[in-house]
Order: C-alpha cells, then structure tokens, then sequence
C-alpha cells in the first residue's frame, strides 16, 4: 500500500493482499473503505463497516453488491438475503431470490432436510 495518496485497492485484490486491504478500511473515504470491505468479501474475508456502507448506499449497484458481498459468508448468509427482497430496487429484490437459489449449502443431504 503506497505511503501517500489512495492505495490501489483492484492491485491489492489481485495480489490478495489481506493486510493491505485491513489497512485500506482505516482509510478517510468511505469509497476506499467500501471498495476495500468488497474486495475482502470476495476473498471470503468478513469486513463489516465497509459492507455496511455499501447498504446505505444511494446507488443501486452499490447496495446489491454489498448484500451479495454478505451472502457469501456461509454461516450468516441468509440475513442479507433476506433484507435484500425489502429493497425497493426490483433488480436487488430480484438478486437477493437468484442469491436463496444459488445457495450451495441449502440442503444437507445426510439428514434430507433443506433450509
């Protein structure tokens, strides 16, 4: 991450530069911070404030991305999906409904149950 000026948060992705992302959430702007917190999700590593950020986002785009940066997360992944079908953007909703089909671990197939 460069001493000065904004770190280059697609270059600390690709070099899958954990440390340098965590030190990119410190960062004043919220963009960066956001940027940052999606790059670190898509890395299967949970970084709340930025993704909460992207929630309260005006931007449509912003917000489906942060609830889908969410739904990755196994364990906990059905409360932003959830939360995503009372947007009242329809491509959210409709993202958040292709998210609950997409879901890998939604049946247990030793006990036949589906979630």
């Amino acid at each position: 991450m460069p001493l000065f000026g904004l770190p280059n948060i697609l270059q600390l992705k690709e070099k899958r530069d954990i440390k340098g992302l965590n030190n990119a959430l410190k960062n004043k702007d919220p963009n960066i911070v956001r940027e940052a917190s999606f790059a670190l999700a898509h890395l299967g590593v949970y970084a709340s404030i930025g993704l909460l950020i992207g929630l309260s986002s005006s931007d449509w785009l912003v917000r489906r991305t942060a609830y889908m940066s969410f739904a990755k997360f196994k364990h906990f992944g059905y409360i932003p999906l959830l939360a995503s079908l009372h947007d009242p953007n329809e491509m959210i909703r409709l993202a958040g409904i292709l998210g609950f089909l997409l879901r890998e671990d939604k049946c247990d197939s030793s006990e036949k149950t589906c979630f």
